[in-house]
């Protein structure tokens, strides 16, 4: 567990442990600026610990004005202090002033923040609460704690050092914007009204979009993601093993390497394979899903909308299950790609767009018709057997 050192008053050290990266990271960052000061004048007063008044300290100097505190209590810092050092073993309660930057201890942390100025906290160990209120800006650096923290002004929640189950509210107030990161196990992300980018490294979190643009880059495992009300358009970079389900919004889904997720209704979403992905979609108002570079699949059979899907972008050997409604599987010419395609009916149209003057060859084998397409592209409607052309559409 490192260690970051602080002067205190009177060139007193302070030492602060800390379990994480990003936390630590930021927290040097804060030493190194009070440090470089090197306060040394101690001011009576100026903190108010409700349990000892005469706990707490100012120290002076270099341009800033640092509390500091060793024992549990509730504190609320004096106008124009800049740095708030908790070296105490207990849970903290700090009211801040704007402006404020905070380095934690080791007891858990509860931080009401001022509605304006910028604020820096690398929370420490034990179980945080953190309230940001609207008008606020931001830094945090969570601890490996279970952490509870209300993002309602503009800034970074940053989670990714692990350790807990983070509960994270971002972005309540629909003209601000939030970025949160997590790595954790467990974390429970929920977006607001404004725009929230969340990057997701962890596992089995759950995250609900607001109402806002939001973006999920989620590099986890097992995660849940929920879309939003609104019909504001919404973007996944998906992850692996993602169960999504779709909101009232438009939303749109861009597979990851190996990606196997489940997509669950949602409005005309958009959805994007890549290569070894595996998708599976179902939902009844339609959606566009397009295969990517290499060999994937794309499962739509509990869909009961009027699906598009476009195969074999750039070759690759695709798997394609289609659902109940009238779909189209769109084939682009230059691909040469090899795609297995189930459950298409006579009511599906299989969509050779730029063969024009190349007349497809079409044949029947073993129950399937098999489509020969002249740059190489190979079609098997596995299930469907037919020699008329009807379901053919070229241009």
């Amino acid at each position: 567990m490192p260690n970051v050192t602080v002067v205190g008053a009177s060139g007193t050290i302070l030492t602060v442990p800390f379990t994480g990266s990003a936390n630590y990271t930021l927290a040097t960052q804060l030493a190194a600026i009070i440090n470089a000061a090197a306060p040394s004048t101690l001011v009576p007063g100026g903190t108010g610990n409700l349990n000892d008044p005469a706990a707490g300290a100012t120290v002076s100097g270099g341009g800033l004005t640092e509390e500091t505190v060793t024992v549990t209590g509730a504190y609320t810092t004096a106008p124009g202090t800049n740095f708030f050092t908790d070296t105490a073993a207990g849970a903290v309660t700090v009211s801040g002033t704007p402006f404020l930057n905070v380095i934690a201890g080791t007891g858990g942390l509860t931080f009401y923040g001022a509605s304006s100025g910028n604020t820096s906290i690398a929370a420490g160990a034990g179980n945080n609460l953190i309230s940001l209120p609207n008008g606020s800006s931001y830094y945090v650096a969570m601890g490996p704690g279970s952490d509870t923290v209300y993002a309602n002004g503009t800034g970074t929640v940053d989670a990714s050092g692990g350790g807990g189950a983070n509960l994270i509210f971002a972005s309540q107030g629909a003209t601000n914007s939030n970025t949160v990161f997590s790595a954790g196990t467990g974390d429970t992300i929920i977006a607001g009204a404004g725009a929230t980018t969340i990057g997701e490294s962890g596992s089995k979190a759950t995250i609900y979009l607001g109402t806002g643009s939001d973006l999920v880059a989620d590099g986890g495992t097992n995660d849940t993601i929920v879309g939003g009300t609104s019909l504001t358009a919404q973007t996944i970079f998906g992850g692996s093993g993602a169960m999504v389900f779709g909101g009232s919004n438009q939303l749109t889904y861009i597979a990851g390497t190996g990606d196997a997720s489940t997509i669950m209704g949602g409005t005309k979403d958009l959805i994007f394979g890549s290569s070894g992905s595996s998708i599976t979609y179902s939902g009844s108002a339609g959606a566009t899903l397009t295969s990517g570079i290499g060999s994937e699949t794309l499962n739509a059979t509990g869909s009961t909308g009027n699906d598009s899907i476009l195969g074999a972008t750039t070759g690759g050997s695709d798997t394609i299950s289609l659902g109940s409604g009238t779909d189209t599987v769109s084939f682009f010419k230059g691909t040469g790609g090899t795609d297995v395609i189930s459950g298409f009916t006579a009511n599906d149209t299989l969509a050779d767009l730029g063969y024009s003057g190349a007349s497809p060859t079409v044949t029947t084998s073993g129950g399937s018709t098999i489509i020969s397409l002249s740059d190489g592209t190979k079609i098997t409607l596995t299930g469907f057997t037919s020699t008329s052309t009807s379901f053919l559409k070229s241009s």
